[in-house]
């Protein structure tokens, strides 16, 4: 084998294996993907209009369109190449590097995209369940309308003040996690994660 064309299965291997890299980057962004529609659609319902789920569901599906379509058709071109002038070889690279760069950011901003998804969720539910600036140690009598309505999230949020918050001592407040794990308890999820943590930190009176 000549030189040259050991140079070129090197780098073809190398290509490869980076692109199968980046390939990963892209299932997890899926996973991430998978995660904020499963969300939108059990608990978005009433505290997000439709015209604010399809935005989301929009930037979500932008997001996966511009990185992973180039990846495919990418591998087959290598794997069907023999033989490259270093012109190729040069502009191979700097196709991989432009596909590098939005694998490696696709996480992250996908992530960003859950982490906004949870946050507006989150103080939209406390704004309906019209949470005190500091809560207040006894249930009102008074009946009031807004128990009429409810959704999963809020059920649990409104558990969730009455067990930790209605009575609790100033001198040692509860802790997030504990409230974040009932919450994900009522919920039937397997854990606490991102969305009770802001759906805890929602209901925490101001001030702590």
């Amino acid at each position: 084998m000549s030189h040259e064309a050991e140079i070129f299965k090197k780098f073809k291997s190398r290509l490869r294996a980076r692109l199968l890299l980046a390939k990963m980057s892209i299932e997890t962004a899926h996973t991430q993907i998978g995660e904020a529609k499963d969300f939108l659609e059990k608990f978005a319902r009433g505290i997000f209009s439709r015209n604010e789920v399809q935005k989301f569901n929009e930037t979500i599906d932008q997001l996966i369109k511009e990185c992973s379509s180039p990846i495919d058709p990418f591998l087959t071109e290598i794997e069907n190449l023999e033989t490259a002038t270093w012109q190729e070889l040069f502009e191979l690279q700097e196709k991989y590097l432009k596909i590098h760069a939005l694998s490696h950011d696709l996480p992250s901003n996908i992530q960003n995209v859950l982490n906004e998804i949870y946050r507006q969720y989150a103080e939209k539910a406390s704004k309906k369940l019209k949470i005190p600036s500091k809560a207040k140690r006894s249930i009102p009598s008074t009946p009031n309308p807004i128990e009429k309505y409810s959704t999963p999230s809020l059920t649990a949020m409104k558990a969730a003040i009455q067990r930790f918050w209605l009575e609790y001592d100033p001198k040692k407040p509860p802790a997030q996690k504990e409230i974040s794990n009932f919450i994900a308890d009522m919920l039937k999820e397997p854990s606490r994660n991102r969305m009770t943590d802001e759906l805890a930190r929602a209901i925490k009176p101001e001030g702590l």
